[in-house]
């Protein structure tokens, strides 16, 4: 069994992600293979990727980590660093906000 983070088998949600953002089956895809020239994601799909993983984890990665961030393994790596732990995603609180036409 594969060690978890916050409870979840990080590389199977990582690999279900993927396969449902690109759409193919990545069952043969190693945890080392490069996202861009294995599956030949581009830029922008690569950032749809980061996107999923965060809004499902609920995480929000360190912007100084996403260029590095190219393989599961590295995806993971940083999921589960204690230096890098990526930071909770934002919840907004709708008590701050200011009805239209009011003033503070």
């Amino acid at each position: 069994m594969k060690p978890t983070w916050n409870g979840v088998n990080i590389e199977s949600e990582l690999r279900g992600i993927l396969a449902e953002c690109c759409r193919r089956d990545v069952s043969q895809v190693g945890d080392d293979a490069d996202l861009v020239r294995e599956l030949g994601l581009d830029s922008l799909a690569l950032l749809r990727l980061l996107a999923e993983v965060e809004m499902r984890l609920g995480v929000r990665f360190p912007d100084a980590e996403l260029s590095r961030m190219r393989t599961l393994r590295q995806f993971a790596a940083v999921l589960r660093s204690g230096s890098d732990r990526p930071i909770p995603a934002e919840v907004p609180v709708a008590s701050t906000a200011i009805p239209k036409g009011r003033t503070p």
